[in-house]
This record gives structure tokens, C-alpha cells and sequence, in this order.
């Protein structure tokens, strides 16, 4: 328990008269306290040592009371927590956080005349675990003088009885030119142990404040928030500043508790090796099994040690839920891995991990008073095995999961999420499709990411052009697809970087995909194709060539070639170069799959079908904007080349320059389209030079 520093304190009170304690409950509500001169109260919540809240945080019982100061008025009240964690509430104010395990909650107040105090529930300030763990306290209501610089000083040894603690405090006086010197001497009583908290190691660090445990004069101790001393036979404090010193204070609170042997009444499991996948092993000391509650403290002269491991191919990692336990307990979870992890301050969003028969060893220790309410984690485990290696798709089994993470397990049941996968894997997952269908591969989860390296995640299918990849699905139409990961041989620091990672592969088959069909009967047929009426994912269309027209060939040219500056329009449609048939899907082309394969004009590079049918087929449910397609027959009779220009005619569009010559393939004629992308565009101003008139055939479409 840790106390900071509050200024001029001074107990009137003698030091070997006991101190008379009261519970704050609703029938102490009524009573008024009056503080006399030379007079400590103590004051303890409902039930003490239990948990004054129930699980929800609710209040047992209501908790108010009223203190008056009849000291004289150079002397003021104070209310100081000896160990305490609750919402507090003075002079009907906003509730206040105390918590003397904490250094940012204020531990004691102070008053001129008189005040009130009560009880309210614990603001949550982001700790989501306030309502589960213990609330109480213990406190001490005294009075003090305004000026003093050495309180209750014990130059003769005084007997520390239980249940009467002690308040140790120094402080400079406004004249700093002073020196000072104080001496505070204890004994224990007899089977007792003597218990000293100081809030200020500074004056520790410095030798202004010296202390002697049982006659050996303590070491220089680092500085930090608190430090605690045990005594058995004797306890001795001497505090000495002069003024040529940086004046430090410090303040302490001495208790005694019945020295008992160690107790290990609430220890886990000495060992545990865990091995099933499917439960969650929750570890922990003085936890209510039903409620997840903590009613009491844990207790006290605790001392035990844990061991858990698991298995090879296995790995387990440690999550701590609640944590409470006071400053001078300890509660250390050593890994193999040569991480000591302090349950009681450390991060708790670090990742805990062991692997194979690696063993992590649980160790805590409680003193003799001032229990809280302890620790609960639980820990799960990984299957570090990749599985069966090849994954079948089949009519029967149409959906596989795979993968380096394996599901979550709660009480036996597989949950949505998955756990993190392993380090030091190498798996590679082959997974086959049915010729009349193809395959969807979804990744859910990622890769880890560490500083100097990454993991490693590889899928590729046989041959090129057979798959494509839209967020993180694939689609593939090669027969074979392989997936490999690699992961490095360390854990990433942070649990959020523990990802895990699984895939879905699933088949669509020719029967589940439907096309609308369009037929060309001559060499003059086209469609507009607003790619828009494919609102569904895999839904198609095919254009076909009539009965007569089997020496021609299909052309598409994409209208809107702005659509090349959004890198996401990529593959947004499979192109199958013929009918809906495992020869033709073999064969698919993913188009517009490289923006950037412009010819002249800055137009996309129009697709040729050679089958004398082609099939479109949306491939990825993306709700943006979607662009034009123009389909039309390529004659060779009337067609120079398969990259006859398209220009596409705007509002604001610039003049058009064009010459068939360096087209033409012996034609007398070339020709040359324009597409209007303007409704009620006023006119198109056509100029022509070195033609004949007679050579001009301009037809609209």
C-alpha cells in the first residue's frame, strides 16, 4: 500500500493509546463523530476485510457519516486511507477515486472544522474490472496540529499492539534554516511481525530518512514509489536534515500482523500441463468461481509456486483478465523464454507465450495483512500443426476452412473467432477444385509484422492469368491452388500484433452462374453494354456470332479510360473468351487487368475474342462506379487493325487528330469510331483532308 505525501501532518493522539474503530454502515449513518482533542477513530467499510460492493458494484450496505472538530483552531482534521479502494465522496462533492495501491489517487484529505463523508460507487476511468474485484477500506480520522515537524515520536521502544497502526511523517517547517532530527523506535509484540510502508524512497535514496530492521541498518534502496520493511524483533526510523540538504518528507504507515507459517489454502495447481484445445484453464486466487467476483481479500502468508507447460507442436499463451493485490505482494509469471512478467505493474497488453514442453512457473507471495483482491488469467492453447496438407472441393464438401490458426473453444464450443497461430511454422495447403466450377479462397486474419522481418505468406496457382485478387478474396480458375506460410521463430511483442490467420476455399460451379445472350448476325451489329446491369457478383453476360458470321470476331473496347486512374478497377471482370465451359474458363482473361496496356489515343487495348463468342462475367461486388463497354463484330472486310481507334467525345473534350494511313492494311478504307459521352450534345464537327469525297462514309451509331 502506498501513501502520498500530505503537508503538517501531526498526530495529537499518544502513542500507546489504542485507537477506537467504528464500520461505516446505516446505522453509524445517524451518529455523528466528534473529534476531541488527543483523539484518533478508526473507521472501516461494512464488513471489513470483505468487499463492501456486491459484483455489480452495488453497495452491501449505505455508508455515511458526518465528523466534527472540537480540537482548538489552530488544529485541523485529517482523513488518511490505510488501505482502501472505493469511490469516496467529502461535503456532498463529486466522487473521487481512492486507491492507496495507486499513485495517481489521492489518500488523504484534510478539513478546517468538520466534514462528511460516504461511500460511492467507483468511477469506472477506463478500468473495466472496478466492479468485479474487492472495495473497502481503513482509515484513520485524527487531528494535527498545524505546525508540528516530528509527530508521535517513540524515542522509548513502544510495543506495536494488532489492529493499532501507526503513522510515521517529517516535514520542513516554514523556516528553512532549521535542522532537524526525529526517532521513531518499535518492538513487536511477542509472535507478531512488524510491518513498515514509507511512500517516499527519495528521503530513503538520500540517508535523510534511516531505517533499522531488527538491528542491520537498511541498504540505499532504488527510488520508486514505496518501500516496505519487515521486522521480527525491532524496528527503528531516525530521520536528520540540515539546512544545507534539499528538504525531503516522507510518511509511513507501521503495522503488526501474527506471524504465521506460509498458508497455501487458496494456491493453483502446483502443475498443470495443459493439452486440450478446447477449453480455456483459468488460473487464479481468490476468484468466486460463479460470479467471477472477488468477496474477500485473498489471504494472508501466502506462498506458492505453479508450473504449467503443454506439449510439443503446441504452444500457450497467458492473458491476465484482474489484477489487485497490494504493493508489497508479488504475484511473477517466469517464462522460458527469459521473460519475468510482473502480474502486479507490468503491460498487460504484452504478448505471454511458451512453446512445446517449455515450462512457465507461477510464483506468488502474500504477507501477513492487507490482502486485495488477487490475480485471475487464463490461458489457452495453440495447435501449432498445419493439418492435412491437401484440401479437396467437391459437391459434398463444397466449403473447407484451413489454415495456421484453429478456432476458439469456450466450454467445449467452437467460437466465430480463432486463436493466433504459431511461430516457426512451414505449412504449404494444396487445394483442388472440380473441373466445372471455380474457386473462391477468402483470407481472414494476416501475416505478423516485426521490425527486421515479416512473416511470409505465398498463393499462386498452375499456369498465368488464373487468378485475381479483390480485398481478401481470390478467385481462382487454374485447376490447382497452393498456399504457403512461413512465420519467423519469435512472438511479436504486443497481443496486437498476435494476428491470426485462417482461409475459406469454396467452389461455384458452371450450374450455380447464369448469362444473358446476345447474338450479332451482322458485321454491322454493336451493343452499348452498361456493365451496371451486372449487379450481382458472377452474374454474366454472352455475345455470340450468328450462323453466317463464323470468319468474324468479337471486339469490346471499354469507354471510360479515366476509370485507369482507380487502381481497385483492376480485374473488376473476368472476360472468357468463349461460352461458360471449363475450356473456356481455363482461359479467362481479367481485364481491364493492366491500365496501363494503352495503344494509340490513350485507349485501353480492346479485347478480340477468337471463339466467336465471348462472356462477361462480374467478379468482384465492388459499389462504385462501373464503366462502359462497347461490343462489336470485327470484320476483316471492313476493320484495318484489331486496334482501330475509339474516341470518346466530352463536354470539354479537345480536337481529335487522326490518320488511317499508318492503319492500313491495303483497305482502300479505314475506319475510325466515335462515342458521344454527353446526352444532347449540340453537334460533332467532322474535317477531313486529302479524301475524296467519294471516300467518306461516316454512319452513326
Amino acid at each position: 500500500m502506498l501513501f502520498k505525501l500530505w503537508p503538517l501532518l501531526a498526530l495529537a493522539l499518544t502513542p500507546c493509546e489504542a485507537i477506537k474503530w467504528i464500520n461505516c454502515n446505516s446505522t453509524e449513518a445517524s451518529k455523528p463523530i466528534e473529534l476531541s482533542q488527543n483523539e484518533a477513530i478508526g473507521i472501516r467499510s461494512y464488513d471489513w476485510p470483505n468487499s463492501m460492493t456486491m459484483f455489480d458494484g452495488q453497495q452491501r450496505q449505505n455508508c455515511s457519516i458526518m465528523v466534527r472538530n472540537t480540537i482548538l483552531t489552530t488544529q485541523r482534521i485529517a482523513m488518511v486511507f490505510l488501505n482502501a479502494r472505493l469511490g469516496a465522496v467529502f461535503n456532498g462533492g463529486h466522487p473521487k477515486n481512492v486507491d492507496t495501491n495507486d499513485d495517481g489517487r489521492i489518500i488523504s484529505h484534510t478539513f478546517d472544522e468538520s466534514f462528511t463523508f460516504a461511500v460511492a460507487n467507483w468511477s469506472w476511468d477506463c478500468d473495466e474490472t472496478a466492479v468485479s474485484v474487492w472495495n473497502g477500506f481503513e482509515a484513520l480520522v485524527i487531528g494535527y496540529e498545524q505546525r508540528s515537524s516530528c509527530p508521535f515520536q517513540t524515542e522509548q521502544p513502544t510495543v506495536v499492539e494488532p489492529n493499532d497502526p501507526k503513522l510515521l511523517t517529517a516535514f520542513i517547517d516554514d523556516d528553512d534554516d532549521d535542522s532537524l532530527s526525529c526517532s521513531w523506535n518499535f518492538l513487536p509484540k511477542e509472535g507478531y511481525t512488524l510491518k513498515l510502508v514509507v511512500s517516499n524512497s527519495e528521503a530513503i535514496l538520500s540517508r535523510t530518512v534511516v531505517v533499522t530492521v531488527d538491528g542491520i541498518v537498511q541498504p540505499y534502496a532504488s527510488v520508486q514509489p514505496y518501500i516496505v520493511y519487515y521486522a521480527k524483533k525491532s524496528l527503528n526510523v531516525t530521520y536528520d536534515w540540515n539546512e544545507d540538504q534539499d528538504p525531503e518528507s516522507f510518511f509511513g504507515v507501521l503495522s503488526s500482523f501474527l506471524t504465521q507459517p506460509s498458508d497455501s489454502s487458496q494456491c493453483p495447481q502446483k502443475t498443470q500441463n495443459l493439452i486440450d484445445l478446447t477449453s480455456t484453464t483459468t488460473i487464479s486466487v481468490n476468484q468466486d468461481t460463479n460470479t467471477k467476483a472477488f468477496w474477500t481479500p485473498y489471504a494472508n502468508n501466502e506462498n506458492c509456486v505453479s508450473q504449467i507447460q503443454t506439449e510439443k507442436d503446441k504452444e500457450l499463451r497467458f492473458y491476465v483478465d484482474t489484477r489487485d493485490m497490494e504493493r508489497s505482494d508479488s504475484a511473477m509469471l517466469a517464462l522460458d523464454n527469459d521473460k519475468d512478467y510482473n502480474m502486479r505493474t507490468d503491460d498487460l497488453t504484452i504478448v505471454l507465450a511458451t512453446k512445446d514442453n517449455d515450462t512457465a512457473t507461477l510464483t506468488w507471495k502474500s504477507d501477513g495483512n492487507y490482502g486485495r483482491s488477487g490475480f485471475s488469467l487464463h490461458v489457452d492453447v495453440l495447435d501449432c500443426s498445419c493439418g492435412s496438407n491437401l484440401i479437396t472441393l467437391s459437391s459434398t464438401t463444397p466449403k473447407v476452412v484451413f489454415g495456421p490458426s484453429k478456432p476458439y473453444y469456450k466450454s467445449g464450443v467452437a467460437q466465430d473467432r480463432y486463436n493466433p497461430y504459431c511461430r516457426n511454422m512451414s505449412c504449404i495447403w494444396t487445394v483442388d477444385r472440380p473441373d466445372d466450377s471455380i474457386m473462391v479462397l477468402t483470407q481472414v486474419g494476416q501475416t505478423r509484422t516485426f521490425d527486421d522481418d515479416d512473416d511470409t505468406l505465398r498463393i499462386r496457382t498452375d499456369g498465368t492469368q488464373k487468378m485475381t485478387q479483390w480485398s481478401n478474396n481470390f478467385l481462382v480458375f487454374g485447376k490447382e491452388l497452393k498456399v504457403g506460410l512461413r512465420s519467423l521463430d519469435k512472438w511479436p511483442q504486443y497481443q496486437s500484433d498476435d494476428h491470426d490467420l485462417h482461409f475459406e476455399a469454396s467452389l461455384l460451379t458452371y450450374s450455380d452462374m447464369t448469362a444473358e445472350k446476345t447474338v450479332f448476325n451482322t458485321s454491322v451489329d454493336f451493343s452499348i453494354f452498361e456493365t451496371s446491369t451486372l449487379s450481382e457478383q458472377f452474374s454474366a453476360h454472352t455475345f455470340v456470332l450468328g450462323p453466317d458470321m463464323t470468319s468474324k470476331k468479337i471486339q469490346i473496347y471499354m469507354v471510360q479510360n479515366d476509370m485507369c486512374d482507380n487502381r481497385d478497377f483492376n480485374d473488376l471482370f473476368g472476360i472468357f473468351d468463349g461460352e461458360l465451359n471449363p475450356a473456356t474458363v481455363a482461359n479467362v482473361t481479367f481485364w481491364p487487368q493492366q491500365c496501363s496496356q494503352t495503344y494509340g489515343y490513350s485507349n485501353v487495348v480492346p479485347f478480340v475474342s477468337t471463339t466467336g463468342s465471348v462472356t462477361i462475367m462480374r467478379l468482384h461486388q465492388d459499389q462504385g462506379e462501373v464503366p462502359t463497354l462497347i461490343v462489336k463484330v470485327y470484320d476483316d472486310d471492313q476493320d484495318c487493325t484489331l486496334q482501330d481507334p475509339l474516341f470518346v467525345v466530352h463536354n470539354d473534350s479537345a480536337s481529335f487528330y487522326w490518320s488511317p494511313s499508318s492503319h492500313n492494311r491495303n483497305q482502300t478504307r479505314c475506319p475510325a469510331y466515335v462515342y458521344v459521352d454527353y446526352p444532347g450534345f449540340p453537334s460533332i464537327d467532322f474535317r477531313f483532308s486529302g479524301f475524296y469525297v467519294s471516300d467518306l462514309n461516316v454512319t452513326s451509331f
